[in-house]
């Protein structure tokens, strides 16, 4: 019965095509145009209402935009996964202040390059700061305290002379919307194989006591961030990193080459 309704609709409207133009029915046809154009005017109200609001949002807005976003706040920082990015919303009160940032292994395919639970790297301090432009943080790693005895001037002195090293910058992608924070892409830092977060051992299994030579080839292809939580004064990334490991006898013959392996 479909079949037959549609035929004869497709029909029907072939016939009033072939009609003479003088014998079309002029009504019919205007209240079409009319309609047409009712229908032009609607989608290119609803169309101007779309761009409106896409302009008056604001940086902050458009980041997180039509994305699914995992949000988590500890220590007063708060972190947003949106897809295969990581931001960090960093509080000016926080700038200049020490943080520390550690690596613990989850689970891993090679124990010889470090076991389940473990640290394998020392903990990473580091500071946030803002030089001359609002467009740009600095993350720059800690200097170490060094204790002098002698008079302000000479403390003064030994100060500037043990600043920490400039590490890494980031682009202000947007302020919060309270004008008290800064949000930043931190993707590069945990899943870039940076090497002070590196969840290698260095002296792990895999050297054999000094033995052996073993290295560890990133594979960032292979690579991505899996979660983050918060919480108890702290946020936390996860991430699922891989290498090729390698490792051979005094540098020279290889014990095995390459051996993929994935760590959480």
């Amino acid at each position: 019965m479909t079949k037959l309704f549609k035929i004869a609709f497709l029909s029907l409207l072939a016939g009033i095509l072939l009609l003479p133009a003088a014998s079309l029915p002029v009504r019919a046809a205007g209240s079409a145009a009319v309609e047409a154009g009712a229908g032009d005017k609607k989608r290119d109200k609803k169309k101007k209402q779309e761009a409106d609001t896409a302009a008056k949002a604001t940086p902050y807005e458009k980041l997180f935009k039509d994305k699914r976003v995992e949000t988590v706040r500890g220590g007063g920082l708060t972190l947003h996964l949106a897809a295969d990015k990581l931001y960090l919303e960093l509080p000016d009160s926080l700038l200049g202040r020490g943080l520390m940032i550690t690596t613990t292994i989850e689970r891993t395919g090679d124990p010889g390059d470090g076991l389940a639970h473990q640290q394998p790297v020392p903990p990473y301090m580091v500071e946030f700061g803002r030089g001359k432009s609002d467009t740009l943080l600095y993350m720059r790693e800690f200097a170490p305290v060094v204790i002098v005895d002698g008079s302000p001037a000479m403390r003064e002195a030994v100060g500037r002379s043990n600043i920490g090293p400039i590490a890494a910058s980031y682009a202000v992608k947007a302020r919060t919307p309270d004008k008290k924070s800064s949000v930043v892409d931190v993707t590069a830092l945990f899943v870039g194989d940076a090497k002070r977060l590196r969840p290698i051992d260095p002296e792990g299994g895999n050297t054999y006591g000094g033995w052996m030579t073993a290295k560890a080839d990133y594979k960032k292809d292979r690579s991505m961030l899996t979660g983050v939580t918060g919480g108890k004064g702290c946020v936390s990334v996860v991430g699922e990193l891989s290498y090729g490991t390698t490792v051979s006898f005094l540098g020279v013959l290889d014990l095995w080459k390459d051996k993929p392996q994935s760590i959480v």
